[in-house]
């Protein structure tokens, strides 16, 4: 590896205007550029340098973005912190991970774990599709929030009775460890059903949902609408979940039409549920 001297932006072009092969973006995404007589230059933590990174609070998911026209990337990441990374979107978390983003793509990464916050160490070897181009790195940290539900792997519901009555009571427990983080939620949608006649939770003054036989929604849920506020009278609730707690909630009634049709059976339902930090997760309940 050649020796390495950090040069300025101004310093830089000069460089090339001498002849030094060097290619960096305007904002000089690299932390390191390696060409024929060993320059480098520091790395820069705007949004929209060769490497950019979207998405590093609780309620948006994580996107690494390959900024480049002429670079393969290959980006690992890893912590000391308690975090887990999710690259394939199927639950399976790693310690560390590594993956490819090509040229103008990007990569979305789920993140898990018991803190609210983590340092994330990330490395990008970079290769030019352009073999006249300079090969680069990028080294350097971030702090990722955790979202709450991003326990969601911890996070897990069943069904406790459903039955042609069209009332459907369910648990959700969160088995983190006893040090975990406790997931607070403060509302919900309902996405889907294994019966096609249900249309909504609520009507005919039902209790829509109910939480240890409170209710704390009273606006009716339509199925597959937007998600609703835990919310009785105009005041709002939230429903906090210790690690290793489990808390019973039960919908009322499901129901066929607007305005409270006739009582509908379900054995399956999607809901997504939305904690107090922003992040949603969806949950499967299957009888």
């Amino acid at each position: 590896m050649p020796q390495k001297s950090t040069v300025t932006r101004r310093t830089a072009l000069g460089l090339i205007g001498a002849g030094v092969l060097l290619t960096a973006s305007e904002t000089f995404g690299f932390s390191e550029i390696y060409a024929g007589r060993g320059v480098s230059v520091t790395a820069s933590d705007d949004p929209s340098a060769y490497l950019g990174i979207d998405g590093t609070t609780a309620d948006r998911t994580p996107v690494f973005v390959n900024n480049t026209t002429t670079y393969s990337m290959t980006v690992e990441l890893d912590s000391d912190d308690d975090i887990e990374f999710d690259v394939n979107g199927e639950d399976e978390f790693q310690e560390q991970v590594e993956f490819d983003i090509e040229p103008g793509e990007n990569q979305e990464i789920e993140v898990g774990g018991t803190d609210e916050t983590a340092i994330v160490h990330i490395f990008a070897d970079l290769e030019p599709t352009n073999s006249d181009d300079a090969t680069g790195i990028i080294d350097l940290e971030r702090i990722f929030e955790i979202p709450q539900t991003a326990a969601i792997s911890d996070i897990q519901g069943s069904v406790d009775s459903a039955g042609n009555s069209g009332n459907y009571e369910f648990i959700i427990e969160n088995t983190q460890p006893d040090d975990g983080q406790v997931v607070e939620l403060d509302g919900l949608a309902i996405s889907w059903t294994n019966n096609e006649d249900a249309n909504q939770v609520g009507g005919h003054n039902d209790d829509i949902l109910l939480f240890e036989d409170e209710q704390i929604i009273d606006e009716v849920i339509y199925i597959g609408e937007e998600l609703v506020g835990f919310s009785r009278d105009g005041e709002e609730n939230t429903v906090a979940i210790e690690p290793g707690d489990e808390m019973e909630f039960e919908f009322d009634r499901f129901r066929e039409e607007d305005g409270g049709g006739s009582n509908v059976g379900v054995d399956d339902v999607d809901i997504t549920v939305r904690a107090t930090d922003g992040s949603t997760a969806q949950i499967e309940l299957r009888s």
